[in-house]
């Protein structure tokens, strides 16, 4: 009988061992995902970032920036907008960028509800933009 008992503490020693491994491994990486901003945006203390790199045809520039302006001004004016700048290259004058910077998810997904978006939108589906690219971070260093 006494066997049995030593058995049963090493096997019970052993699992709680695997658990401890487990159990750690698991909120380890829990943690990690939290401070990566891989967690839902409800979760998500960091503001998100989007920056969108554009290419515009030559001859749709001016209603571009037209367009840009517009877009700018209203998104600044949303609640959950930390910041909309429109860059344009020194270079390639038909080169831009947004830089935005929105509270959260819920924000981004509002923005893309408004009216000054919806003029974007528009002007995309006429044609004009020659390639777009766009990069979502989280702003990890950012002071509104």
């Amino acid at each position: 009988m006494r066997a049995l008992s030593l058995v049963s503490v090493i096997v019970t020693t052993q699992q709680t061992r695997a658990f401890t491994r487990t159990s750690s491994a698991v909120l380890s990486s829990a943690i990690q995902r939290r401070t990566m901003g891989a967690s839902s945006s409800s979760e998500n203390s960091y503001p998100r970032t989007n920056i969108v790199i554009l290419e515009i045809e030559e001859s749709r520039v001016e209603k571009f920036r037209q367009v840009a302006e517009i877009d700018a001004k209203g998104s600044r004016a949303e609640a959950g907008c930390y910041r909309f700048d429109v860059l344009q290259d020194k270079e390639q004058a038909n080169k831009f960028v947004f830089y935005e910077v929105y509270k959260d998810d819920d924000a981004i997904a509002f923005h893309k509800t408004t009216s000054h978006y919806k003029a974007w939108a528009d002007f995309k589906k006429e044609g004009g933009v020659i390639s777009q690219t766009v990069l979502q971070t989280d702003a990890i260093e950012f002071e509104p």
